[in-house]
């Protein structure tokens, strides 16, 4: 989900094993994690610092881009 054109500054990472996103992970593997993974916050923390996109700002502009949805 969007609500701006790509700008690294404004790009913002979730932690990936935020049990809240319950992501399907293989069991039995050793996760390696990015440094960037590993400082990212949680997805109720992100949304606390308020980065989290605007969804109905990013249908508005997938409207205006013509992007499809399936």
């Amino acid at each position: 989900m969007h609500t701006l054109t790509y700008g690294p500054r404004r790009e913002h990472a979730i932690h990936p094993l935020d049990p809240e996103l319950a992501l399907p992970f293989p069991q039995g593997l050793d996760l390696v994690l990015s440094d960037r993974d590993r400082a990212a916050p949680t997805l109720a923390e992100a949304k606390e610092l308020g980065i989290l996109p605007d969804y109905a700002e990013s249908l508005r502009l997938d409207a205006r881009s013509g992007a499809v949805r399936s």
